[in-house]
């Protein structure tokens, strides 16, 4: 594993992913069989394009995901005092031979990654009843390939409700047919870049930083600065004050959805 030291959305994180990264595995394998995806041709066609021009091919910043990069860091001391546990933000991370990749949201401790979603209410809402959040499935299980972590933390945030906190272990049969699926994949890309070169293309060499621009500086503790150790006994009245709203909140929906039915009946 290669960690390189780039803040998430800068130039320089966005010429990192001219390769496979973990958040588009599923466009390479479907979540849900293991097969091949329909979207596979166009992801490849994308990652040969970010290559060409040395950047994104169409870099979309929604309301949402700006909403989400504003609440990542709230989120992300949620888990710290409700988990009891330290987390490290990272910038860009590969394997050893620089062909596939990811951006973890956190790395916990030794053994785990926090990755976290801050979705509108009504997926929110969905996840709070007991659906499972299958469809980011490749992108934990990648995640956790590319790293070599034991387990996956997928935390779902809305300021407005009790968070959503799920783990992912490790699952080999999942990782095994994603790495098969990626080494294909890269074949193809790899030989695509060729082709764009036999035709004469050379990718753009990096632009040197501005020397009159301000400094930008990698600071690895940047919203991760770990707040201090909580009372043991504070931490689980937390959590089962926590999970006391949880259970209102999943008993408020199966009441509204009884008498939605009791009411479709009359």
């Amino acid at each position: 594993m290669i960690v390189h030291e780039v803040e998430q959305g800068t130039p320089e994180w966005h010429r990192l992913r001219v390769i496979p990264t973990a958040s588009q595995f599923h466009r390479i394998l479907t979540p849900g069989t293991l097969k091949s995806s329909s979207q596979a041709a166009k992801y490849r066609h994308e990652l040969a394009g970010a290559w060409a021009i040395g950047g994104p091919v169409d870099a979309v910043s929604t309301d949402y995901m700006d909403r989400g990069h504003a609440l990542e860091a709230e989120a992300g001391k949620w888990y710290q005092f409700d988990q009891d546990a330290t987390i490290e933000r990272v910038g860009f991370v590969t394997t050893d031979d620089g062909l596939i990749g990811c951006s973890p949201d956190y790395l916990v401790g030794e053994h785990g990654i926090l990755g976290i979603k801050c979705p509108g209410l009504t997926q929110h809402i969905a996840w709070l009843e007991g659906e499972k959040p299958t469809k980011y499935r490749l992108q934990t299980q990648g995640e956790l390939m590319i790293t070599g972590r034991e387990w996956f933390d997928f935390l779902s945030y809305h300021p407005s409700l009790p968070p959503v906190l799920v783990r992912f272990e490790r699952d080999e049969d999942a990782i095994e047919a994603l790495g098969a699926a990626l080494e294909q994949f890269n074949v193809q890309l790899i030989a695509l870049r060729n082709h764009l070169e036999a035709l004469g293309h050379k990718p753009p060499e990096p632009e040197p930083a501005d020397e009159d621009g301000p400094e930008w500086r990698w600071d690895p503790t940047r919203d991760a600065t770990p707040i201090p150790a909580p009372d043991p006994e504070a931490a689980q009245r937390a959590r089962d004050e926590r999970a006391a709203v949880l259970e209102e909140t999943r008993a408020a929906i199966e009441q509204g959805a009884e008498e939605g039915r009791q009411r479709r009946e009359q």
